[in-house]
């Protein structure tokens, strides 16, 4: 792939990291079974945008 690409595919994740954690955060805060849910909704989201960056930084050998 080339380096456009790589780095366009980079941002799509750290885009879709930010949505989740956007609609997590816009979700009803509930206790019980639903703040666990809250909770990996805001995990997967750090996660999907550290991924992006690691991604980015492995791919362009910049790390």
């Amino acid at each position: 792939m080339d380096k456009l690409s790589i780095i366009g595919l980079g941002i799509l994740m750290m885009v879709f990291g930010i949505f989740i954690i956007w609609y997590t955060s816009k979700r009803q805060k509930n206790t019980g079974i639903s703040s666990i849910n809250n909770f990996q909704g805001y995990v997967s989201g750090i996660c999907f945008i550290i991924g992006g960056i690691i991604y980015i930084l492995k791919k362009l050998h910049l790390s």
